[in-house]
């Protein structure tokens, strides 16, 4: 018995692929600010003739400051993502 294949697409299995950035700017003891973004992005479809793929993502980004020796930092923010790329 055969099993029902979509021709339009099939799954991949590609890597993942991670990112991480992060800045600081050190004025001195008391007066500071920093911040990270770390990601993660994957191609989860495929066309069979490789014209047209889905890909998906998320990431995390946070920043901190100390002013004068009061420590500030943002909350948490979430990115999610995707992206249908066609070629012609």
């Amino acid at each position: 018995m055969q099993k029902n294949k979509c021709s339009i697409f099939q799954k991949t299995e590609s890597p993942i692929q991670f990112s991480a950035d992060g800045n600081i700017d050190l004025k001195n003891a008391k007066n500071f600010s920093a911040g990270y973004t770390v990601g993660v992005e994957s191609k989860v479809w495929e066309s069979e003739n490789r014209s047209a793929n889905l890909s998906m993502g998320a990431s995390v980004e946070q920043n901190f400051a100390r002013v004068r020796g009061h420590m500030f930092k943002s909350k948490p923010g979430i990115t999610l993502g995707a992206s249908f790329k066609v070629k012609f």
